[in-house]
């Protein structure tokens, strides 16, 4: 058979030295001795622990058994307090400490029964306390029932004392228990101080031998690795140059020796050569990696060489492009690498690349995105800036530039608060810094003094835990805001002092304005201000009249057309004698330019009382003068002297009817 053949290093081809793969004998027995030192203190502390966790367990128990007694004690107590308060006072509030009590003192005797199992003699001591517990509550309660026959046989139950010898003897029992089981705590407490000695002790001897047998074992340890040296450095060079190429797995990787030629290429390396590894292996780099600029077209220095070289990583410049074997062109980003031998020696180079085109085009979206972006943000007419979580500004727009009269380069990076420290205080500074605090949007209007100008703000979170934020202008809409409320007052005020009554309704056909002539007819309409006007009508006048008016508010509100009532005669809801109002109804422009309705009335009773007596005494004077023997008539005392009455006298004599004289004037009656 042919000898076989030592393996050799893929890059220098030299034969690897030969690893011994046993551990000398020495080497072994230190590891046993380790070992055995290992579990026996192991053991060690196993078993302290055990004992200390047992120690710590019953010290515990008897401090439970201390709390226990104490509270049994502590619940006769509050079971005798709420007793003697309801045989002072007879009222059963005073019973609450006594009931809470009762469930109490059970519980508590049961569990302390259950915990002082491991003492007998504890044992017979509790269940003393239980009878001696049973008896004090049969005594308390016997004291509650005569207090409910009788005051006089509770107060002697009192004096008696009976009560208070029982409860001396209850305490001196519990004390006597306490006294026992506080001595066990000083038992346990010296048992558990011990243990914890004895640990400590042990581990620190453990602790020693440790240290002297570690001591022995690096000694031997050391001597035997003197021998293998030589093939640590071989598998120190071979992990190191395994390390780097495994962590470029992900990319093309191409490797090579000190003299640059080609030792190893990966799968995605020969995708992107368009060469295979086993056509290329031993060949100079620069033949497969082919790079050029891809503005100048000239070829670019190959980074491994560089690499090697100066025994330092390097990388590539933008706009560099790989030519594949079939003349293809990418764009790449690649870096090389030095392989060292454990000497610290370059004993070779690895070369990992990547394909960016789709980054690059990424790339170029994201500025045309940017460019979009702040083109968009500059062009709007509102002011616009972005701060960072440290309000630095990140960008401002052109509007915000010339509102603050500075240029962007005075601007970008300045603290915001530091520029503007007349805004630090006021309502944007208070809003700004709840939205970057709370990470909400806010919304608010603030004058700012420097500029003269009132302004909209709106701020939002961004991403980066700043905000982005807008303003505008409003300085006009608040000017005419005041004009408009100006405008308001002057209408209101003229409506006022209108001499006749005034209501005012406005487009959604609420009651807003009752000027004083109108309040001092009807008392009970300011009140109704604000609300509806078809519920304030119908408390002002009563139906069917209400739905009259109300129904011709809504036309001239709808149409536009005007409405005159020259005598409206209703009954008011506060008075009892019919009145009244000659009503006129328009709709007008109110100051806020909407439509709405005014209406005007007139208190009209007294002119038609005036009107209806007249009327009545030219009845009683006709009637007088029909029945006179003479002709009568009555004419105007113009020159025509037109005739507009007879007597029936007249028409007897004449012969004529009122119809022949109508209009007939004085010459027609008085004819030459």
């Amino acid at each position: 058979m042919p000898p076989t053949r030592r393996p050799t290093d893929p890059t220098t081809d030299r034969p690897t030295p030969r690893v011994k793969r046993a551990f000398d004998t020495p080497v072994i027995v230190g590891i046993g001795l380790l070992v055995a030192l290992l579990v026996i203190n192991a053991g060690l502390a196993y078993r302290n622990t055990l004992q200390l966790r047992d120690d710590a367990r019953w010290v515990a128990h008897s401090h439970e058994v201390l709390d226990l007694t104490g509270n049994v004690l502590i619940a006769l107590v509050d079971a005798e307090t709420g007793q003697r308060g309801f045989l002072i006072t007879g009222k059963d509030e005073f019973l609450q400490p006594y009931d809470a009590a009762l469930a109490r003192v059970d519980n508590l005797l049961s569990a302390l029964k259950q915990q002082t199992t491991d003492n007998a003699a504890q044992q017979i001591r509790v269940k003393t306390l239980q009878e001696m517990s049973a008896v004090r509550l049969a005594i308390l309660k016997q004291g509650i029932d005569l207090r409910r026959r009788s005051a006089d046989e509770a107060t002697a139950f009192i004096v008696a004392g009976k009560d208070k010898a029982q409860m001396d003897a209850i305490r001196q029992h519990v004390k006597e228990m306490e006294q026992v089981e506080s001595d066990l705590l000083k038992n346990r407490e010296n048992d558990s101080d011990t243990a914890y000695r004895v640990a400590v002790l042990t581990g620190l001897l453990a602790a020693v031998l440790g240290l002297v047998t570690v001591g022995a074992f690096v000694r031997l340890l050391d001597r035997s690795l003197r021998t293998r040296q030589e093939a640590a450095a071989v598998i120190s060079e071979q992990k190191e140059r395994l390390r780097t190429t495994l962590a470029s797995i992900g990319d093309a990787v191409i490797s090579t020796d000190i003299e640059g030629r080609i030792s190893n290429m990966n799968a995605v390396a020969e995708s992107l050569t368009g060469w295979t590894s086993a056509a290329v292996m031993g060949q100079p780099l620069d033949a497969v990696f082919r790079i050029l600029n891809e503005e100048t077209r000239q070829t670019v220095e190959n980074p491994a060489t560089r690499a090697v070289r100066e025994g330092v990583i390097v990388g590539l410049a933008n706009h560099t492009i790989l030519i594949a074997k079939d003349g293809t062109e990418r764009a790449i980003d690649d870096s090389a690498a030095p392989i060292r031998c454990a000497m610290g020696e370059v004993v070779g180079c690895v070369l990992v690349f990547r394909d960016v085109a789709e980054q690059r085009s990424i790339q170029r979206k994201l500025r045309e995105r940017d460019t979009f972006v702040n083109g968009l943000l500059g062009s709007i007419t509102d002011a616009f800036m972005a701060v960072d979580r440290d309000w630095c500004f990140t960008f401002v727009n052109g509007e915000f530039l010339q509102r603050a009269g500075k240029d962007v380069s005075e601007v970008l990076g300045k603290n915001m608060w530091d520029m503007f420290p007349d805004a630090v205080g006021n309502e944007a500074h208070a809003q700004l810094h709840r939205a970057m605090v709370d990470r909400v949007s806010v919304e608010y209007e603030v004058f700012y003094a420097p500029w003269q100008s009132w302004l909209l703000a709106k701020a939002y979170p961004t991403a980066d835990g700043g905000l982005a934020i807008y303003s505008r202008d409003i300085t006009d809409r608040k000017l005419g805001e005041d004009q408009l409320l100006r405008s308001q007052e002057t209408f209101f005020n003229l409506i006022e002092q209108a001499p006749f009554g005034v209501y005012v309704v406005d487009a959604q056909f609420r009651l807003q304005q009752v000027n004083s002539s109108a309040q001092a007819v009807f008392s009970n309409v300011r009140p109704l201000l604000g609300r509806y006007f078809d519920e304030a009508i119908r408390i002002i006048w009563r139906d069917p009249l209400a739905s009259e008016i109300l129904a011709q508010f809504h036309h001239t509100l709808q149409t536009g057309e005007p409405y005159l009532a020259p005598s409206l005669t209703a009954m008011r809801e506060d008075v009892e004698a019919i009145e009244s109002y000659e009503w006129q109804i328009q709709r007008v422009t109110l100051p806020d330019g909407q439509h709405g309705v005014v209406c005007y009335f007139f208190d009209t009773t007294n002119l038609r009382r005036v009107e209806k007596a007249l009327s009545e005494s030219e009845e009683r004077f006709r009637d007088l003068a029909d029945n006179i023997p003479q002709l009568a008539w009555i004419a105007d005392a113009g020159t025509e002297g037109q005739i507009h009455w007879f007597n029936q006298n007249w028409f007897a004599y004449t012969g004529t009817t009122l119809e022949q004289m109508k209009g007939s004037g004085w010459h027609a009656v008085h004819h030459p």
